[in-house]
């Protein structure tokens, strides 16, 4: 019979032992964590106070990196929190389970007592009289232990009663207070949501200011042309940089985005077949389409202009002039075609494919340790829309001798290594 409570006390045990192991991001935070945490959010907030338009390059560069590691930080709190939560309401649903067992088991131990009760009423002197009546002085010992027995039984099942009772309160508080840790961490949740929220403003808005410094220097590059070749090169060099690293946050933003949707239509997904038993295509989420590809005329990655200059797409500052000089071209019978922008969002990618994932691979290591050789991105002005590759354009080809006669009209300028490669700087 006492075996009987082994359940229950079990599952008081685990609740009880629940409530200690389970993590919880306030207690579970150690010093070094919050002092880590707020250190972050110091050089966060005197990044997003840095002037992009007037910094210089450590600068800029400093504050994208701590910003994208403030992004990082909080995004990586919000998905533990939001583990913390999921382990915090299975904790809750365990406890409210546990008082089903314990009130099923209370209402089984009270329906033995009462039926003990009636047996005891029926025949409340049944018992006694029968020791009495008893042949032998054997006989007698023998009746009294088998109404000893069933004594201490019935004892037992009051004891049983009032442990199970005690169990049941006991889980009530469980649940009380496991229902209690479960809202805390949902306001836990919410604070990181915001706090992910805040860091990625403070990002975009940083981002938006860059860009604005990206068009004026482009606008310089475009300006000094080939007059001032190196000061104009020096200026692309390093707006191509900054544009990369633009490409870079333009590229995750979409990444989240694309996660995010995800995650809501699997939500939707799952609320939509427990109401409704799924039709037609197998309870199938309708494919979720892809972002539009960096390239296009527009904008490229980043937030760079671009412009189609008859068939040529390139940066929309000098889409007037290279039009003019292809319509030239065709005006003396040559048709001039070739690819102008390149996405830097593909030179990440395949600086992440050839050289490595980490950012000393993507953004500092040497071309020729990669395998094959990669250039690291912000390193080409065609990912500023300022050079374009023409095709079939060798330097004993009809194309080659008429731009090296005419391009410098409508500033474009080659690139002497490459026959075929003209930008606004020849670089």
């Amino acid at each position: 019979m006492p075996t009987r409570r082994l359940p229950i006390a079990l599952l008081v045990l685990v609740a009880v032992l629940s409530a200690f192991l389970l993590p919880h991001s306030a207690s579970a935070e150690t010093d070094a964590e919050r002092e880590r945490e707020r250190v972050r959010q110091e050089q966060a907030a005197a990044a997003a106070q840095v002037n992009a338009l007037e910094a210089d390059k450590d600068e800029v560069l400093g504050a994208l990196a701590d910003l994208d590691a403030q992004v990082s930080a909080e995004e990586e709190a919000k998905a533990s929190a939001e583990r913390e939560l999921e382990e915090a309401e299975a904790a809750q649903a365990r406890a409210e389970a546990g008082i089903q067992a314990a009130e099923d088991h209370l209402a089984d131990m009270k329906d033995q007592l009462r039926a003990q009760m009636v047996e005891l009423y029926t025949a409340p002197d049944g018992g006694e009289v029968a020791v009495l009546d008893a042949d032998s002085a054997t006989d007698m010992v023998k009746r009294r232990a088998i109404l000893d027995g069933r004594a201490a039984d019935d004892e037992d099942l009051v004891d049983q009663v009032r442990a199970a009772q005690a169990d049941l309160r006991a889980q009530h508080r469980e649940a009380v207070a496991a229902g209690e840790r479960a809202e805390a961490q949902r306001r836990e949740v919410q604070t990181r949501i915001d706090s992910l929220q805040t860091a990625r403003d403070q990002q975009a808005a940083f981002a938006a200011q860059l860009q604005e410094r990206v068009d004026i220097q482009l606008a310089d590059v475009v300006r000094l042309g080939d007059e001032e070749a190196e000061l104009s090169a020096e200026i692309a060099r390093e707006a191509a940089e900054y544009q990369a690293r633009l490409a870079a946050l333009a590229m995750q933003a979409q990444r989240e985005a694309d996660a995010e949707a995800a995650a809501a239509a699997d939500a939707a997904n799952l609320a939509a077949a427990n109401v409704n038993p799924p039709e037609g295509n197998g309870g199938e989420a309708a494919p979720i389409a892809p972002p539009p590809s960096g390239g296009g005329v527009g904008s490229g990655h980043g937030g760079i202009a671009l412009c189609d200059a008859r068939g040529i797409t390139v940066n929309c500052q000098i889409a007037d002039q290279v039009s003019r000089m292809i319509a030239a071209a065709a005006a003396d019978g040559l048709t001039l075609t070739g690819g102008g922008y390149r996405d830097p969002a593909q030179q990440i990618a395949l600086r992440e494919q050839n050289c490595g994932s980490s950012y000393y691979a993507i953004w500092e290591m040497p071309s020729s340790q990669c395998s094959p050789p990669t250039a690291r991105p912000g390193t080409s002005q065609h990912e500023l829309g300022l050079a374009i590759d023409f095709s079939n354009c060798t330097r004993s080809s009809r194309c080659f001798s008429w731009l090296s006669a005419n391009a410098g009209t409508y500033g474009m300028h080659n690139l002497p290594s490459e026959s075929w490669h003209w930008s606004v700087n020849g670089n």
